[in-house]
């Protein structure tokens, strides 16, 4: 059974147009298909980003081809890629400034740290409208479930729906127009490939200085069709 997830879809990658780095305002004492939008909010969608090193493009590039033999549907998603903290919810306009300054708060005492992947995995968005092909998150999940915890407090702040209460952190790469396109059997078949991806995956995680490890130095918040840069210290 196919796992629900948090991502956008491919088209909406054209809206990346206007980004920003924020700064929290710090007291003296011690951001799928994102849901229809009501007039006087915007969408929201919290993330790590997920740069490609040459060998992970690489491995990306080969796995989703290697998919698509089976399905010719399944398509690439295109960069930037990331790694979701949140749903796409909504956030009403006045909100906006107040909600950046929050998060940004939140996050001032994280540090930057590492991730790698570890499994193939297959998901099916909240709408049951596209399934994807993804690789889960291994090293650096406890980072990333702090991190968490940190956006959720604020979401829970403006009554905002939280992520999942048992997140799956992960990285989508290819996606089909419908909830069956990439399921068990896609995963299974990729696994057992001569190819050995699964192996290559386990392989490069224990790898001190592999292509495939993500430094992760700050959060993306999405508001619209703007994006705040957190910086982790």
């Amino acid at each position: 059974m196919a796992t629900a997830l948090v991502d956008y879809s491919s088209s909406d990658n054209s809206d990346d147009d206007n980004s920003q780095s924020f700064k929290p305002n710090v007291p003296n004492q011690p951001l799928s298909v994102p849901p229809r939008r009501q007039q006087g909010t915007r969408a929201l969608h919290i993330h790590v980003p997920v740069p490609f090193r040459d060998g992970l493009s690489d491995f990306v590039e080969r796995l989703v081809t290697e998919a698509q033999l089976a399905n010719p549907d399944i398509t690439a998603i295109p960069s930037p890629h990331h790694v979701s903290l949140s749903r796409p919810v909504q956030l009403r306009d006045f909100q906006v400034d107040r909600f950046v300054s929050q998060l940004g708060q939140e996050l001032q005492t994280f540090t930057s740290f590492r991730l790698s992947f570890g499994s193939l995995a297959h998901y099916v968005n909240d709408e049951h409208t596209r399934s994807f092909l993804a690789l889960n998150v291994g090293y650096g999940r406890d980072a990333l479930s702090q991190l968490l915890q940190a956006v959720n407090r604020v979401l829970e702040r403006f009554a905002l729906p939280t992520f999942y209460d048992e997140p799956r952190f992960h990285l989508s790469v290819a996606s089909t127009p419908t909830p069956t396109g990439i399921g068990s059997a896609t995963v299974h078949r990729l696994r057992m490939n001569a190819a050995d991806f699964q192996g290559e995956l386990a392989y490069e995680a224990r790898c001190r200085n592999s292509d495939f490890l993500v430094e992760v130095r700050h959060v993306v918040c999405r508001v619209g069709r703007q994006s705040y840069t957190l910086s982790l210290s």
